[in-house]
Formats: structure tokens, C-alpha cells, sequence
């Protein structure tokens, strides 16, 4: 026990003595240092009353992440359909149970159909790993954990997506399942393996593949599932489903990939040289979907422009010298040559060249001296940003060959400004025409294509956005795909009763 301890009086009415301690707790202070069980109740005393506010506000906020209910339901279930743990208390549960196992390992109860990633000292690492986990379904324009969580109270409105507006009950609910349960696993996890869906959001059981396999993993999923799914390939990688010619690419024999699926949305002016009879085959490609929603320049405006051009280029490894898969793919070395003439007395423009800064924006890619204070050199940007170049030029100019699916051409149309492309492209060449831009064939007939691209938009004879509106997009790319898949493999893939068009969906 603790010695009696003076008191000492108020140090402004009374002197202290010499000797005396500054403040009877220094005594205790000294009196409980060497006994230990004195210094943890010491200490418990003191620091006590804040560990109980820390566990109490540490309590709380568990109970509002896990179990917080909605309105309106049972207090036995939590608002994902499980038992709350007041209720698991009142079932019996054996010493091996997932309940019995948690509790031993300090960790709040969770339903045992959870993943375990969920359970991480008892708390997700994120707020946006819990939500999703928590989000199950697509209601068409939201999420919900469920189809019958979609409606909230709005009506067949809200039920949409991946869910059912059931009329006779009055309540949103989850269709009998038309794709394969792997399907979601396989499209989110591997870079080849794109989803197909329907205008209502719901996917199809079909998987657009639109790159040579990555990995083996991709192509031991191709083996495992490709009679329970319908693999169709689709043009949107340099030349495949042939092989490239780039360098720094993987290469392969041409008939690998032309034979291997039933189906192929292809870019090539001549099909049946290159796919066997049994693929059946469509002239369409990724760039034919998912037109930016971005508003033109204003007509107003046209005679404005603060640039001649824009050209664009990916992975172009400006820190190497700008050699590398970039540079090849968007044909870099022609690129230098057509700067000369862009750039000479004769025409004296002034372009973007976007990807040909590096990330830090302190190393740039060479280009002739006569460019020098012409072009604007970038890094890579937002595709905003680049929105924003594209719509003040005159012209997007595309000197590549190698690319299958030119989505770059199909942007620039819709934002109303016309392409300046190369004859000799694999795929986009369809979307030129005497409304949306030129060809060239090479160097000797540049000087006359950039003539004629330029007085054509100062007479305004290019209309790129009506035309492009007009012939492709999810509204019309979507119903030819439609009327594709019924016609080939209607005995293979469910359509969802209302579908209007299908997407082949960029990831």
C-alpha cells in the first residue's frame, strides 16, 4: 500500500520547505517504481478512461461498417442477406464452425460465403474493396447487391442490366442465368478476352478475343471453355488475327488465330483469302463501338483552329530514342519524313504530336529542324485532354499501317474533324470517303493530299460527324453484330427477350 502523503498547502499563501517534494504524486511516483502491479494499476488508473473511449469509438465503427441495416429489415439479417451475429448467438454451432473458428481468432463473424479477403484482422483494407465486394449485380445504370435491391423504390425504371422487371409481382429479380459462371472471372482477369453485352447492359455469353493470348493462362481458359462459350475473335490489335510485322512483337504463324475461332469481326478488304470456310466472318471492328459522348468545336469556331493537325502515338519509349513498339505500330520513321513537308515554307504548319514527350516531360523525341517552335510535343494525357487538341485541329493525321482498329479515326469523326490517313492502313480505311477525309499512298502524293484536305475544310465540303453517326456506333455496329449472331450461332447464345443491339465492350 501507498504511504500517507502531507498535503502540501497552495504554494502562493505558503513557502515550501527546501526538502520538501514539488507534489505528492512525485512520492507515489517513487513508491510504485519498484513494485510492478503497482504500476500497471497506476497506470490503469490514469490512462484507463482513454483506452475505453478508443475501444468504444473502434466498437462502434465496426458495428456501422458491418451490420448498419437498412430500413425496413429484419434486425436477424444484414442488409447482404446474412445473419447478424445477435442472431447467430441463438443457433447452436458446433466447436469446428466458421462462427466457432472466428471468434477464436478475434475477428468479427462473417456469412462463410464471404471472401476471405474480406477478413483482414476483421476489417477490408479499403472502403472501395468493401464496396466491391459488396456490389453483386448491374442494374442497368447503378449497382446493387442484388436485382431485388435495384428498384428501390422507383420501378421497372431502376431494373435493368443484368435484372428482370417482373410485372406480375411488381419487383425487380435476377433472370435464369444465360452466361457461363466463369465468363465474368475469364473477361476481367485476362487482357485478350473481351465481354459482349446487350443494349440493356446484361452480358451475352460470348467473349470477343482481340489480341494473341498474353499468357497461357489466357489460352488454357480459350481450351477449357470454348465449348460452353462462343470465343469470336475481332480485329483491334496491329494486324491480328495475322501476324505483325513489328519487332518488338510476338509473332506467329497467319493461320493460328484465322482458324481458330468460329467467328471473326474482321478489317480486311479480302476475308476469304485469309479465313478458312468455316469461320464465319463480319466486316466490323472495335473502333465501330463506343463513340465519345464529346461535343464538336462550335461552327463558329472553325475558322479558329489553333492547330493544323494532331497525331497521336502509345508506348513509344522516348527515353530509349523513340524506338521501340510505339514508333513501329504508328509508323514514327515515315511520321519524320512527312514533318519536312508539313513543315517547309510551302505549307508551314503547326501540329500536336502527342506521346512524344516522356512521362517526366523533360526528354522529347527528335524531329527536323525546320519543326523546331511548329509542334507541339507532348506526353501521354487524358483522353479529355486530347479530346480537347483534336476538336481546334484541322485534321487528324494517321500514317500507319499496322492497326487494325484505328479507334483514334472513328474519335476524330465524331468530334467533326476529318482524317488525313494512310491508304495502305490495315484497318479504318472504311471511314474515309469524300465526307470524312483523304488518303495518301506515300511521299510522292503527300504534298497534293494535304493541298486538298486543307482547302476542303476552308470550303467546309467534310461533314465527319453526320457521316460517322450516321453508319456506325453501338446503334448501328450493334444491330449488324446482332443480326450477325442470330443468323450464325442462334443455336449456341441465348438473346435476352428487349435486346436491341449488342456491344462488343472495351475494357
Amino acid at each position: 500500500s501507498l504511504p500517507d502523503l502531507p498535503i502540501w498547502p497552495d504554494s502562493t499563501t505558503m513557502a515550501r520547505p527546501a526538502h520538501a517534494p514539488r507534489h505528492p504524486t512525485s512520492l507515489r511516483r517513487r513508491a510504485v517504481s519498484g513494485n510492478p502491479t503497482a504500476a500497471f494499476l497506476a497506470a490503469l488508473r490514469r490512462y484507463g478512461r482513454i483506452l475505453i473511449i478508443v475501444l468504444g469509438v473502434a466498437f462502434c465503427l465496426e458495428e456501422t461498417i458491418y451490420y448498419r441495416l437498412p430500413r425496413n429489415q429484419s434486425p436477424e439479417v444484414r442488409a447482404d442477406g446474412a445473419p447478424t451475429e445477435a442472431a447467430e448467438r441463438q443457433q447452436p454451432v458446433d466447436a469446428s464452425s466458421a462462427a466457432v473458428k472466428q471468434k477464436r481468432i478475434g475477428a468479427p463473424l462473417r456469412p462463410p460465403h464471404e471472401p476471405k479477403s474480406a477478413i483482414l484482422a476483421g476489417v477490408p483494407a479499403s472502403a472501395k474493396e468493401w464496396k466491391a465486394q459488396r456490389t453483386k449485380v448491374s442494374c442497368g445504370g447503378h449497382f446493387a447487391p442484388s436485382c431485388a435491391e435495384c428498384a428501390q423504390g422507383h420501378g421497372a425504371g431502376f431494373c435493368n442490366g443484368q435484372c428482370n422487371w417482373d410485372a406480375a409481382k411488381n419487383e425487380c429479380i435476377e433472370p435464369p442465368s444465360i452466361i457461363h459462371p466463369a465468363y465474368l472471372d475469364l473477361v476481367k482477369d485476362n487482357y485478350a478476352f473481351q465481354p459482349v453485352q446487350t443494349d440493356g447492359g446484361g452480358y451475352v455469353n460470348i467473349i470477343m478475343v482481340r489480341a494473341p493470348f498474353q499468357s497461357a493462362g489466357e489460352r488454357d481458359g480459350f481450351e477449357k471453355y470454348k465449348d460452353e462459350i462462343l470465343f469470336v475473335g475481332i480485329s483491334s490489335w496491329e494486324a491480328f488475327p495475322l501476324s505483325s510485322p513489328n519487332p518488338f512483337s510476338s509473332n506467329f504463324s497467319d493461320s493460328l488465330y484465322t482458324s481458330m475461332f468460329p467467328g471473326f469481326l474482321h478489317m480486311m478488304h479480302e476475308p476469304e483469302r485469309h479465313f478458312p470456310p468455316h469461320v464465319k466472318t463480319l466486316l466490323l471492328s472495335q473502333s465501330d463501338f463506343e463513340f465519345p459522348d464529346d461535343a464538336p468545336l462550335a461552327e463558329s469556331d472553325t475558322e479558329h483552329h489553333m492547330y493544323d493537325f494532331t497525331f497521336s502515338v502509345s508506348d513509344m519509349n522516348v527515353e530509349g530514342g523513340c524506338v521501340g513498339w510505339g514508333a513501329f505500330a504508328k509508323n514514327w520513321s515515315f511520321m519524320l519524313e512527312a514533318l519536312e513537308v508539313m513543315c517547309s515554307d510551302e505549307f508551314d504548319l503547326r501540329g500536336v504530336l502527342v506521346g512524344t514527350r516522356d512521362k517526366q516531360d523533360k526528354v522529347r523525341c527528335a524531329i527536323p529542324p525546320q519543326c523546331e517552335g511548329k509542334m507541339t510535343q507532348t506526353s501521354m494525357m487524358t483522353q479529355d485532354k486530347y479530346f480537347d487538341y483534336m476538336r481546334r485541329s484541322r485534321f487528324t493525321f494517321l500514317p500507319q499501317v499496322y492497326d487494325a482498329s484505328p479507334r483514334v479515326a472513328t474519335q476524330s469523326l465524331c468530334l467533326d474533324v476529318p482524317l488525313l490517313m494512310n491508304k495502305h492502313i490495315l484497318g479504318g480505311w472504311k471511314y474515309v470517303n469524300e465526307e470524312t477525309g483523304e488518303f495518301f499512298s506515300d511521299m510522292t502524293d503527300l504534298r497534293d493530299s494535304i493541298h486538298r484536305i486543307l482547302d476542303n475544310v476552308k470550303k467546309r465540303q467534310y461533314h465527319p460527324r453526320r457521316w460517322v453517326k450516321a453508319n456506325y456506333g453501338n446503334e448501328h455496329a450493334g444491330v449488324v453484330l446482332l443480326n450477325w449472331v442470330k443468323e450464325h450461332f442462334a443455336d449456341r447464345i441465348e438473346i435476352p427477350e428487349g435486346t436491341n443491339y449488342l456491344i462488343a465492350k472495351t475494357q
